[in-house]
């Protein structure tokens, strides 16, 4: 605990007290309040879920994310099914999210049931080198490269269960 203390003064400037006073008393509060641990009520599907979602394989992919319209974004999707090997310059030199862009389009493994079901279900179509159609979230395009997938260290839930049942009733009881 007293790591997690000296991360807390180090990156964000909050000492011990303020992190009691202004985080953990409130949540306790709330909980004891609204007496919603009682009412988290979680199911085998919500473990099935979570399980998938922290432990499931995911697909390792460069992602080019192109803001305004379908033709915009097209041009760009042509470009990355012509010359697939290049697909992380192109990245570098469209991509409306800084914060890929600057490292070719390379984001996170994307994993099952992590919020973005348009994203996902494309991600886990695609084969190693392919090029996803163009996926339309909001008002924003994504094209996907697949560079591959991670491999599944805990395949059987069994082994994970009671903490992974701690975590979901927590993100229940959260919402």
């Amino acid at each position: 605990i007293d790591q997690w203390y000296a991360m807390l003064a180090a990156e964000r400037g909050v000492t011990p007290a303020q992190y009691r006073n202004d985080v953990i008393w409130p949540m306790l509060a709330l909980r004891k309040l609204a007496g919603l641990q009682a009412e988290a009520k979680v199911t085998e599907e919500d473990m099935l879920q979570a399980f998938e979602r922290d432990y499931g394989p995911r697909v390792k992919a460069r992602m080019i994310v192109v803001n305004g319209n379908v033709r915009q974004a097209g041009q760009v999707w042509e470009k990355c099914k012509a010359e697939p090997e290049r697909c992380e310059h192109f990245a570098a030199e469209f991509s409306a999210d800084p914060a890929t862009r600057s490292l070719g389009g390379a984001v996170p493994p994307i994993r099952k049931h992590g919020g973005m079901p348009q994203l996902e279900d494309a991600a886990f179509k695609l084969k190693e080198g392919e090029i996803s159609q163009i996926i339309e979230v909001a008002d924003q395009h994504y094209i996907l490269k697949c560079e591959g997938r991670t491999e599944q260290v805990i395949t059987d839930p069994k082994e994970v269960w009671d903490e992974l049942y701690a975590q979901v009733t927590e993100e229940k009881t959260q919402l």
